[in-house]
């Protein structure tokens, strides 16, 4: 029986996708799917699925969760590439990377939080062209956490071979039953550079988010890649390696009401122009030794209600005056 009011479709277990021309026809104006449990039995049947509904897709949820410890190449998610007005994309499990063709959705939001990026590769330069859309992007926790600290591999680079437990505020998942704490170790996880011009963050000037806390992020914040992001509201660039001064260009971000920089390397003073934002009313510096001076105070009309966390810093608190 067609059902073309109902416009969200959740499957879940085996040989739910078996059946793609059944679930097209009672569905024609499909808008939000999410998919669970996704085999590569089932791509097939995915393929033809999400080609139905083409045209009227605007949310996928899709997981691949087969077999955790199985890399999902980036070709198995080529099908996405037929949904011709997706704007909402989450995909969850362990999949390594996105494909070129995406650049063509006109994505709004896209969610690749606890996947298996591992370089800048994970994310082609062609998905720049999200810029025009693109308001949030979230892919914190890539790679698995570990139980216990491992001999990284031998073509590990000097400067990755050392794993880093997870802070008690940000536990992870369990890497296994009663552990006590977990462990990320950069082979493992997504090492790249935030100031590497191949990533197509660069482009994308229209971000509101940015959430990618608990990778290996490292290299500088430039001040061009500040000012790229003048709509940024929410910045959580924690549990990161970034080194260097925090850019003054940020200041730029006039709605910019969030930023989370803790536990990375920045250093120098906090400048001026990053707490003039108005609409700011979060900051946290804690963990990054090399930041000094005091804090300038804040201009925004809620900075009286300011947090601002500086445990493990040379930062003094708010500057006089």
């Amino acid at each position: 029986q067609e059902m073309p009011s109902v416009k969200g479709l959740s499957l879940q277990g085996s040989g739910a996708l078996s059946k793609p021309a059944f679930w097209s026809s009672s569905f024609p104006a499909l808008e939000v799917l999410v998919v669970r449990t996704i085999t590569e039995k089932d791509d097939i049947f995915l393929g033809k699925l999400l080609a139905s509904w083409s045209n009227t897709l605007l949310g996928l949820t899709l997981g691949y969760f087969e077999d955790m410890s199985k890399p999902v190449p980036v070709e198995r998610l080529k099908v996405l590439c037929k949904l011709k007005v997706l704007r909402r994309l989450k995909v969850d499990g362990p999949v390594l990377g996105l494909p070129d063709c995406l650049s063509k959705l006109p994505l709004v939001e896209l969610d690749v939080r606890g996947t298996n990026f591992h370089s800048v590769e994970s994310l082609p330069t062609a998905l720049g062209a999200f810029g025009p859309t693109l308001i949030s992007f979230i892919a914190y926790s890539q790679g698995r956490d570990l139980r216990c600290p491992l001999e990284p591999p031998s073509a590990v680079a000097a400067e990755w071979r050392e794993c880093r437990p997870r802070p008690s505020w940000d536990p992870g998942d369990r890497a296994d039953e009663g552990d006590v704490r977990s462990w990320q170790c950069p082979w493992t996880s997504w090492i790249v550079r935030l100031d590497d011009h191949r990533a197509p963050w660069w482009q994308w000037n229209k971000l509101e988010r940015f959430w990618v806390d608990a990778n290996f992020f490292h290299g500088t914040f430039p001040d061009q890649l500040a000012l790229a992001w003048g709509a940024m509201r929410s910045l959580d660039l924690q549990l990161n390696e970034i080194y260097g001064p925090l850019p003054r260009a940020l200041g730029s971000a006039k709605n910019l009401s969030a930023l989370r920089i803790h536990r990375n390397r920045f250093e120098g003073k906090v400048p001026a122009a990053v707490m003039s934002m108005p609409s700011l009313s979060y900051t946290n510096f804690e963990g990054n030794a090399g930041l000094i001076g005091c804090v300038p105070r804040p201009k925004g009309k809620g900075w009286h209600s300011l947090e601002l966390a500086i445990q493990g810093t040379k930062l003094t608190g708010l500057c006089e005056g």
